[in-house]
């Protein structure tokens, strides 16, 4: 009997410590599997713009919130040569899109297409403000990281986007419609954005992922830092 009760001490003992460290470590793997899942569908939109030759946008939302997360993505595939970005567009541009509808542009000829949204998780959010935090190095050291969203300069909710062409190359897009990238010389080389979870505490390792996307070849990595 003390021995079976020894032993039935240990397992309890055990499985405290592993559901503790289970416990500790789920905010980690919940943050880095939405930090996998936002730069997969940057890649995927670049993808779809060089198999259809047509503009695809990543749409940044940084501030719409449907009860359950702040922040969302949505991947739209233009299918009328700038008409929804440029507000040219006689049904619908971006700086009036509701993020909520994942509605299509058309011009009355070619429609576009919604390829995919991402919500952020309720304990993941864009920012922080200072974003990475610091410069990064050669070949990124031109690429502004150190705001929660290089390309996201408009009033209001913030709106921007990261825009491949159907060669697959990059430009930045914000509310008004403009490109940044033939205003700011400071984005020809690329932008980024930032994502950070409230659950992990500040000063942990990976506190904060960001993304750079670089133009014009569009190619996007994500760095950690905590």
């Amino acid at each position: 009997m003390v021995e079976m009760a020894t032993v039935i001490a240990i397992i309890v003992v055990v499985t405290v410590l592993s559901w503790d460290l289970m416990r500790r470590g789920r905010p980690r793997a919940d943050f880095d599997s939405t930090s996998n899942e936002i730069q997969s569908l940057v890649h995927q939109a670049r993808q779809e713009a060089l198999a259809y030759g047509k503009q695809v946008a990543v749409m940044v939302f940084p501030a719409y919130a449907n009860g359950a997360s702040t922040g969302r993505i949505i991947v739209l595939r233009d299918d009328s040569d700038q008409n929804f970005l440029n507000n040219a567009s006689t049904t619908l541009t971006f700086a009036q899109y509701d993020p909520s509808t994942l509605q299509a542009p058309t011009n009355g000829v070619d429609s576009g297409e919604v390829i995919s949204t991402f919500d952020l998780p309720s304990n993941v959010l864009v920012g922080p403000v200072t974003g990475y935090g610091q410069a990064l190095l050669f070949p990124y050291a031109a690429i502004t990281v150190t705001a929660d969203c290089s390309f996201c300069l408009g009033g209001g909710d913030r709106r921007g986007a990261i825009v491949f062409d159907g060669g697959g190359q990059t430009s930045f897009w914000y509310v008004a419609g403009t490109n940044i990238t033939e205003q700011d010389p400071s984005t020809t080389t690329g932008g980024s954005f930032s994502i950070y979870s409230t659950d992990l505490p500040i000063g942990t390792t990976y506190t904060t992922s960001t993304f750079v996307i670089t133009s014009p070849q569009g190619s996007v990595r994500t760095f950690h830092n905590g």
